[in-house]
């Protein structure tokens, strides 16, 4: 029995070091799953298409690889241009708020307090981008965490998940509750997360190709808030072109303001959030409370950054579960 106790007490020191030491990597890593995850999903698809695995795995390393390299060279050759281009960015957007104030008659405090919040918003973004990408080595070593995780459990996710559904069965022998949680754990992700990604990822390059056509300010500014607005529950893309196109409409600029609108109804509104959605859900059963996951992504993402982001909906979503389960059962 003593030997038992202080095995126990052992085990949860090592797991606490364990989470110490990785913690600052925490975002880095649970996105390089979360993107392996998605990966695999991916491979379905294009195995079909190709007939070879080794290809198929070959074609989607290469993907990867290609946007680390992309992703990294950008960062470090556009930071002049982010920074420059985030104040005329959010005055746009303030410009945009403006004017849906006034067509409202709201009142004229209401404008100021809003042109206040863009431009501490503004300043405090960019200080917040600059701090961030200052640290070159630090952002480095971030991207490689996320190349190799996300790497290693592409290759070795099948049978991490064996060996991850083996002890699972075992200790759901004995507390079937959790086996429950789990299930939650993995549906939340395979039908919910990848929906909302496959979705985002579709508005952000639809809208990325149009305002760059269109020659929209700070183009791919907008379209990343496009992409935000399409994966948040609830929140609409139009939430974000339908202002856009009344700014340029204001600023007397007729024929952009109506391809603006025009693009995000067709292409954003309709072909990705629409069609997409619907033809990823149509073979899944699994459905959770848009407000329950809308509350998670943001009250995660504030408190806690990219990793509250992406675990701010499971806790919720589990807990919620939990006190249903545990409740019915009483």
């Amino acid at each position: 029995m003593e030997e038992i106790s202080v095995s126990n007490i052992l085990l949860v020191f090592l797991i606490a070091g364990a989470f110490w030491t990785l913690w600052p990597f925490a975002g880095a890593i649970l996105l390089g799953i979360y993107t392996a995850f998605c990966l695999y999903q991916l491979r379905d698809f294009v195995s079909v298409k190709v007939g070879n695995k080794v290809l198929t795995d070959s074609i989607i390393f290469l993907m990867l690889l290609g946007f680390v390299i992309f992703f990294g060279y950008g960062i470090t050759t556009s930071l002049p241009a982010i920074t420059s281009n985030i104040d005329s960015f959010f005055s746009s957007l303030s410009g945009s708020a403006s004017f849906l104030i006034d067509i409202f008659n709201l009142p004229a405090s209401f404008s100021t307090s809003i042109s206040s919040i863009m431009e501490e918003l503004s300043s405090s973004i960019r200080s917040g981008v600059v701090s961030q990408f200052r640290t070159f080595p630090s952002v480095g070593v971030n991207l490689f965490i996320y190349f190799v995780t996300s790497s290693y459990f592409y290759f070795e996710g099948a049978q991490i998940k064996e060996r991850v559904d083996g002890f699972l069965e075992s200790v759901t022998e004995k507390e079937p509750l959790i086996k429950g949680l789990s299930e939650d754990v993995e549906r939340l992700f395979s039908e919910v997360y990848f929906v909302l990604t496959v979705k985002a990822i579709a508005a952000f390059i639809v809208s990325s190709i149009s305002l760059y056509l269109l020659g929209v300010d700070f183009w791919w500014g907008w379209a990343a808030l496009v992409g935000v607005f399409a994966f948040l529950p609830i929140l609409r893309a139009f939430l974000v072109y339908v202002p856009l196109g009344l700014y340029y409409y204001f600023a007397d600029r007729y024929m952009v303001a109506a391809l603006v609108l025009a693009y995000g109804v067709l292409g954003v509104s309709y072909l990705s959030e629409y069609r997409v959605e619907n033809f990823l859900v149509q073979n899944r059963s699994y459905r959770e409370h848009s407000l329950i996951l809308l509350l998670g992504f943001v009250a995660g993402g504030l408190s806690l950054g990219l990793k509250g982001f992406l675990l701010g909906p499971v806790l919720l979503v589990v807990t919620k579960n939990y006190l249903l389960n545990t409740y019915s059962s009483d």
